[in-house]
């Protein structure tokens, strides 16, 4: 999987591909806990192929994952987080960018009520 993406031959090390997701990982928790003022416990960033998937467990209040249980909340709830991530998406995108040599594409926010978690995933180029 991670030998079919085209831009991990530009890192200089690839054994330090797992420092470089711990610390994506790291900094969008800080700034999840910025933006949204809740720390999550925990934040993993994944490569699958071309794309990063970053997840925040705990990641929402007990009111946000009760209204997130119901069709409209699970809306409401998403455009919100969406709105939080735009807040912080510039200064991930160039940590991303940096720490990967890439460049950043499309992205899109999900949430999981049932595991409290938010995942945000963005395309790498």
């Amino acid at each position: 999987m991670l030998e079919t993406s085209p831009f991990l031959a530009a890192m200089p090390m690839r054994m330090m591909l797992g420092e470089q997701l711990e610390i994506i990982a790291a900094g969008f928790l800080e700034d999840w806990k910025r933006a949204h003022g809740l720390s999550g416990r925990t934040a993993t960033a994944q490569l699958k192929g071309n794309v990063l998937v970053i997840t925040i467990e705990d990641a929402l209040t007990n009111a946000e994952v009760k209204l997130a249980d119901r069709p409209q909340g699970y809306l409401a709830i998403r455009n919100y987080l969406r709105q939080l991530i735009a807040q912080i998406y510039v200064d991930l995108a160039h940590r991303i960018e940096e720490a990967l040599h890439c460049s950043v594409g499309a992205s899109h926010v999900d949430l999981h009520p049932q595991r409290n978690a938010v995942i945000f995933t963005i395309e790498l180029h």
